[in-house]
């Protein structure tokens, strides 16, 4: 099964939604997923949208605190961020470096 199969799998059997970060602008675009950079769904899209604040926070909120937990050695991170939403952020290794993240939530 391709990952992008088994992520749209995950998707439908636990009516969550997928984003990611992805650090060295390549990951996504290799796995097909290049749809799903950078956190965009409608949910997120709206809280950054709503004010610089929020959309300052979002950004330090995934950026700094994540990848300080997943430098600390954390495999998976459940996290309720700013505006409430609660989600499962994952690391994605490439060689040994953090390539970016992968998100599932409700949004």
């Amino acid at each position: 099964m391709e990952i992008r199969e088994a992520l749209l799998t995950i998707e439908k059997t636990f009516r969550c939604h997928s984003g990611f970060h992805d650090n060295e602008s390549s990951f996504c675009q290799r796995l097909n997923l290049r749809d799903r950079i950078n956190h965009v769904n409608p949910c997120c899209e709206y809280m950054k949208n709503s004010s610089m604040r929020m959309h300052r926070e979002c950004k330090e909120f995934d950026s700094d605190m994540l990848r300080a937990r997943f430098n600390e050695g954390h495999p998976y991170i459940f996290k309720i961020c700013q505006a409430g939403v609660l989600e499962l952020a994952l690391p994605v290794e490439n060689g040994g470096r953090k390539s970016g993240v992968v998100f599932l939530g409700p949004f």
